[in-house]
């Protein structure tokens, strides 16, 4: 189960989590939702939380990682690049090699989120996700970007500007309908169903969803400019 916000915000909205949850995993937010952990502690709900933002003590009531509240070295991991190493030390418990098939989310999410590529640490991530993106959505923004990309190899500067705006612009403007069909299609198993076409004078006809997904991306992104150039 997963919950998208309706809009662009960070924490937990706990009335929106039922009450049959077992364990919730905040990523990227909530290390200083004190209240928020205690009221799902009470609730018998665990939370584990993967986070970059600085926060002033470790809850109770949860389990926070969070690389700017501890000895961990590299600061400038994002909360992406958070959630990667907490994958990687599961492999590492388990014996699997499953964290470097999201490499390229990282990398991504690393980028998007302007942090400083100085780090050692940093510089081997995005390098490494850089080589090839397994993703369906990336893939997919990257081929009907081709124009921008020309076939060449990914760079942290054309991530920056061909594919993180238009991820960031459904974060920020996109309606729940249209953040849900970008978030399916970053899922293997459901970015190439085929699902009914929203595209203009195709009803009836079908598509995949992560076609629908990288349209989506581009739709919003033309009506985030829009509303921008009007307020401006």
């Amino acid at each position: 189960m997963y919950r998208i916000h309706d809009g662009k915000q960070h924490g937990l909205l706990t009335e929106t989590i039922p009450d049959d949850v077992k364990l919730v995993i905040a990523p990227d937010s909530s290390s200083n939702d004190y209240i928020q952990h205690e009221e799902l502690h009470n609730r018998g709900i665990d939370v584990l939380v993967l986070d970059h933002h600085e926060a002033e003590k470790y809850s109770e009531y949860a389990c926070v990682i969070n690389n700017q509240m501890c000895d961990y070295p590299t600061k400038a991991l994002s909360g992406a690049g958070v959630v990667y190493k907490f994958c990687c030390y599961l492999d590492s418990l388990v014996g699997t090699e499953y964290a470097d098939d999201y490499l390229d989310l990282a990398t991504t999410g690393i980028i998007a989120d302007v942090m400083p590529l100085k780090d050692f640490e940093i510089r081997h991530i995005i390098l490494k996700g850089m080589q090839g993106f397994r993703n369906p959505l990336l893939k997919t923004m990257v081929a009907k970007d081709e124009f921008h990309f020309g076939g060449k190899a990914l760079t942290p500067f054309n991530i920056a500007w061909y594919i993180a705006p238009y991820i960031n612009a459904i974060t920020r403007s996109g309606t729940e309908p249209e953040k849900k069909v970008v978030f399916e299609s970053m899922i293997e198993f459901l970015a190439y169903q085929t699902v009914p076409s929203t595209k203009r004078g195709c009803k009836g006809q079908v598509e995949t969803r992560v076609e629908q997904a990288v349209r989506t991306c581009t739709n919003v992104k033309n009506r985030q400019t829009k509303a921008k150039d009007n307020a401006i």
